[in-house]
């Protein structure tokens, strides 16, 4: 199916590696031109070369998300270049602090009244005000144009919180709320706004942190049996689980969504 994405212009952010990569790459191979959006420029310019290789139209445009002026700057640039923006995937984001233990062999995250005011502030400059920043810029172009879609990244932490997770998930579902009320402001100029909600996704980064092989595939097993399809799939959450979705909800044929929270998870969160 033609998704109808061929020549709009994206905005990734955190699209260096990972799963914002991967949201990248998918969005390249149909036809979109992406801008690569890291906090650091030579991971921007390998991901942007990348894409380049296989075909796709890419450039870097690595900034800080926390920065508003450097936002602006950023989506500036992408406009000088290609003309507009059609669509901003905010992907940038702390991830949720590891379920650690003395059974794991590795530290747990802090319950709320032990954690920081730096620690707070951290999670919500990168997860919320990175979506709001990017969003400020870019809805300017969308609405003049008459077209947009802005997708946020979050976790089913954001619909049920969770026991260590209370600054993530509330910086997610933040994220949430901004979308929803946005979609809501914007729909009348033909942008949607939606969230995609992941589940646990495991990279070489976090995987090595998880201790011995056995320890790390106890805590794989362990995962797995939060989600209803872990066990047929026998994996987790893969970056392809969220470009694939997120190629749907960023494109013309997704025209008559807004407002959602669509949960890529398999299964985890059965949520209305």
């Amino acid at each position: 199916m033609d998704l109808e994405i061929k020549g709009h212009i994206a905005i990734v952010t955190g699209a260096g590696r990972h799963i914002g990569l991967d949201i990248a790459r998918e969005l390249a191979r149909e036809g979109a031109r992406v801008a690569i959006n890291d906090l650091f420029a030579e991971r921007a310019e390998a991901a942007a070369a990348a894409i380049r290789r296989e075909g796709g139209q890419a450039m870097a445009a690595p900034a800080d998300v926390t920065d508003l002026a450097a936002v602006r700057a950023m989506v500036d640039k992408v406009v000088s270049a290609w003309g507009s923006v059609h669509i901003v995937v905010n992907n940038a984001g702390i991830p949720a602090p590891p379920a650690g233990g003395s059974e794991f062999g590795t530290r747990a995250e802090p319950v709320f009244l032990q954690s920081s005011p730096e620690e707070w502030r951290r999670y919500v400059d990168v997860n919320y005000y990175g979506m709001l920043h990017t969003s400020h810029a870019a809805l300017p172009h969308m609405q003049k144009q008459g077209y947009g879609r802005i997708l946020g990244i979050v976790s089913d932490a954001a619909r049920t919180g969770g026991p260590r997770l209370a600054v993530y998930a509330g910086a997610k579902a933040a994220m949430v709320g901004f979308a929803k009320s946005i979609a809501g402001e914007y729909a009348r100029f033909g942008i949607t706004a939606n969230c995609l909600s992941l589940g646990a996704f495991i990279h070489q980064d976090i995987d090595a942190t998880w201790g011995t092989p056995e320890e790390r595939e106890k805590r794989r097993q362990m995962f797995m049996g939060f989600y209803p399809l872990a066990k047929k799939h026998n994996r987790l959450t893969l970056g392809s689980d969220a470009a694939y979705a997120v190629a749907m909800l960023a494109s013309r044929r997704s025209e008559w969504i807004t407002g959602q929270i669509f949960s890529v998870s398999g299964g985890f969160c059965m949520a209305g």
